[in-house]
């Protein structure tokens, strides 16, 4: 057997063969296509494949001549630009993305293959050599404007599924009101603030940001763009105007008990608040928004809730009904 190679003369010659009949038979491939599937829904095959590849990733030596073949590989333009293009190919295959979006939900649900890639990932990033090739990896990304775009055009694909947009939806809900998911995502955090190496590169990331004209243009841009009304916000100051209500959840020089009122009728004393999903819907927020709305009725207002229910969907006439009932309690 030659030296770094993982298969004998014979065993090659066997390969070169299969290839050989792979591109040149019509026939074949469809045949290995059946075989292997036959072969993969065989429980005792893909249990003795585990307990062989647990066998050969025991041994140094393998370890050793797998790594040498992958850095290998990767260092060939050749091999990279097929890859690319079958991985383009195959994303473009509905078929496939079916497939796999089956698999990775079985996988999402299986408790040891979640408890194996959690420790996985954890001795990952311990090890400083695997994160800095990550980080350069990384970089080398970021300045590939044909990987941008395809990132860009996979977002925007994905962005445009109605169900995919749901299902991260229903998956960031659950992780927010999962106390467990909640506690160490908090313990996370306060575990990288107390790391002084992590700090300083923050706080540079920072100084830099500042002294950048553009990052300061970006910036003052984006605070613009949050003091524009929602969609939610827009519509439902259209339902209320006719009503009397005035919109100030963007007028930082109206405030009532300190804070700005979403929708305020200052003749009826009567506030409504516009409750968006993520922000009020947090534990520690209900309990300001509870001190608020106290503070604001110590002052004479009575304060309202549209709940998360209510958004940009939600028909007008409906919005009005619920705050003209609002409005007959007072008097």
């Amino acid at each position: 057997m030659k030296k770094g190679s993982h298969f004998s003369p014979e065993q090659l010659a066997r390969l070169r063969e299969g290839q050989r009949r792979w591109r040149e038979e019509p026939g074949y491939r469809a045949k290995l296509a059946s075989a292997a599937r036959k072969r993969s829904n065989n429980p005792n095959w893909k249990l003795n494949l585990a307990k062989a590849a647990r066998k050969k990733a025991a041994t140094p030596e393998w370890r050793d001549n797998f790594a040498a073949a992958i850095r290998k590989r990767n260092e060939d333009p050749e091999w990279l630009k097929r890859m690319a293009e079958a991985g383009v190919k195959k994303h473009n295959d509905p078929e496939f993305r079916r497939m796999m979006a089956e698999r990775n939900r079985g996988l999402a649900q299986n408790p040891a293959w979640q408890a194996a890639m959690a420790e996985f990932n954890r001795k990952m990033t311990r090890d400083p050599a695997v994160r800095e090739k990550m980080a350069a990896a990384g970089r080398r990304q970021a300045q590939d404007p044909a990987w941008k775009e395809r990132m860009a055009s996979m977002v925007r694909e994905r962005s445009a599924n109605p169900m995919w947009r749901a299902n991260i939806l229903a998956e960031m809900r659950r992780r927010q009101t999962d106390p467990v998911f909640r506690a160490n995502f908090l313990a996370g955090n306060r575990k990288m603030w107390q790391n002084p190496e992590f700090r300083a590169k923050i706080l540079a990331g920072v100084r830099r940001a500042t002294r950048d004209p553009s990052w300061l243009e970006k910036n003052r841009a984006h605070r613009d763009s949050m003091e524009k009304p929602s969609k939610a916000e827009r519509h439902i100051t259209e339902a209320l105007e006719p009503l009397g209500f005035v919109f100030r959840g963007n007028q930082s020089a109206y405030r009532v008990a300190g804070h700005r009122p979403d929708f305020l009728d200052e003749e009826r004393k009567l506030i409504v608040e516009s409750d968006g999903y993520w922000i009020h819907r947090r534990p520690e927020n209900v309990a300001k928004d509870a001190a608020l709305d106290a503070a604001r009725e110590a002052l004479g207002y009575r304060v309202k809730h549209l709940g998360p229910e209510v958004n940009h969907k939600t028909p007008l006439e409906e919005i009005r009904d619920r705050v003209r009932k609002w409005m007959a309690e007072g008097g």
